[in-house]
This record gives structure tokens, C-alpha cells and sequence, in this order.
């Protein structure tokens, strides 16, 4: 059975729906500039929020792609990143500017908002079924930095989400 690209483009739009709620539920904004695309790393031009596709393999979530699978218990598996990068003070590149300690902890601040709100709408989300149906599964990885890069930096987890489509016979 072919895999349609619309499953997948929908997978990942609902990955970034289920991200801007849950920040929404918590009072916490976003970057205006929000989007889903291919590729593992988000371009550190602008703020914003980035759902990108990291790869598509046959087998559960979480699992090395190059495991042998037991059909006919194997999935397709997509595995997203969600990246989320915002402005902070950095050092300017001649070194004559040195940020203000108070205004880099103020970044770090948000950064550590952005990994608490992040990691519970997550986890909310892998309780509440709001990214897969339930007994699909689904993985979860450490929430990780981003940064600094061009004055921006952030958060970024991985989630690895079964395909809801008929297994890989």
C-alpha cells in the first residue's frame, strides 16, 4: 500500500497545531512566523516555530531504522522535530558588545518557559491521544537547545508518531 503524502503533510500539520495550543493554553506566545516543512534543522533567519520532517522509515517509533521488523507488527514511523528559536542578546561579532548579564538571563528564563510548556503539552498530547489514535505508538525525546546562532536560540524535541495507515507488509 502506497503512503500518501497528504497523511503525512496532515501528520505534521496536526504536530504543529497541538505545539501552538498547547502554548496557547498556557499563556505563553509564539513566533508570529509558524510552519511544517522537510529538512532536521530550522534556518536561524527570523523567530519562530518550525515542525520539520526528520525522516520516514518502516518501524515502531523509537526503534533503530535498521532493526529487523516483524511483520506483521511493523509501522511507518515519521519522526518530526519541533523547534522553536527566539531572539536573545548574544556578543556582538567584533566583540565590542558584551550583552548585559541581566538581559542573558532573561533569555534563559524564556528558553526554560518554552522547555516546561513544550515537555507538558507533549506529554499531555501522547495522554490525550491528540497526535496519534490510541495503542499507536508513540516516542518522545529529551528536549533539547538550540544555540546561539545569529542572534537567536530555542528548544527543539523530536517526536517519533506510527503512521496511522495499514502496516508495512
Amino acid at each position: 500500500m502506497a503512503l500518501a503524502a497528504s497523511a503525512l503533510a496532515a501528520q505534521g500539520r496536526r504536530v504543529l497545531a497541538v505545539v501552538e495550543a498547547g502554548f496557547q493554553q498556557a499563556g505563553v506566545p509564539l513566533p508570529d512566523r509558524r510552519y511544517t516543512a522537510p529538512g532536521q534543522v530550522a534556518p536561524a533567519d527570523d523567530e519562530q516555530l518550525v515542525v520539520h520532517l526528520v525522516g520516514l522509515a518502516a518501524g515502531h517509533p523509537g526503534e533503530q531504522v535498521a532493526l529487523w521488523q516483524r511483520p506483521p507488527a511493523a509501522f511507518r514511523t515519521a519522526t518530526w522535530q519541533v523547534s522553536i528559536l527566539r531572539a536573545v542578546h548574544v556578543q556582538g561579532q567584533d566583540g565590542a558588545y558584551a550583552p548585559d548579564p541581566l538581559d542573558v538571563a532573561a533569555d534563559a528564563d524564556a528558553a526554560w518557559i518554552d522547555v516546561a510548556v513544550l515537555q507538558d503539552l507533549l506529554e499531555h498530547a501522547r495522554r490525550g491521544h491528540l497526535l496519534v489514535g490510541p495503542g499507536v505508538p508513540i516516542v518522545i525525546s529529551p528536549i533539547t537547545p538550540i544555540g546561539p546562532q545569529g542572534g537567536l536560540a530555542g528548544v527543539q524535541a523530536q517526536v517519533g508518531l506510527a503512521l496511522e495507515q495499514a502496516p508495512v507488509r
